[in-house]
């Protein structure tokens, strides 16, 4: 029996995780740390004047979509990729990496 995992759809995955660390990288260093952007004031209140005339509204959205797109390739590339190696257990592995790296996220200086 054949334990290779699906290389076609674990690089599509692999470069939707890539995709998705870079747009976090994005609205964290650029957007959080190099421009200043006070995440509280300008994305959390209730005032969508003020929301859209902060130059960085778009692009923060842009990112996000990009980022939720990558997420749902990651989401259903990895089991699918994976399963032939691990079986019904790609399922707890994955689940526990991704909580892994969840909380890997309390360290990203916001």
């Amino acid at each position: 029996q054949d334990k290779k995992p699906r290389r076609p759809v674990l690089n599509v995955a692999l470069a939707a995780s890539l995709v998705l660390v870079l747009c976090v990288s994005y609205l964290v260093v650029r957007v959080g740390v190099f421009a200043g952007v006070d995440w509280d004031k300008l994305y959390h209140s209730r005032d969508a004047a003020r929301a859209s005339k902060n130059p960085y509204y778009r692009p923060v959205c842009n990112a996000v979509g990009v980022g939720a797109c990558a997420f749902c390739a990651c989401l259903t590339g990895f089991p699918i990729s994976l399963w032939p190696v691990w079986g019904w257990w790609t399922l707890p592995i994955l689940f526990v990496l991704g909580m892994a790296m969840l909380m890997t996220m309390h360290f990203v200086p916001l």
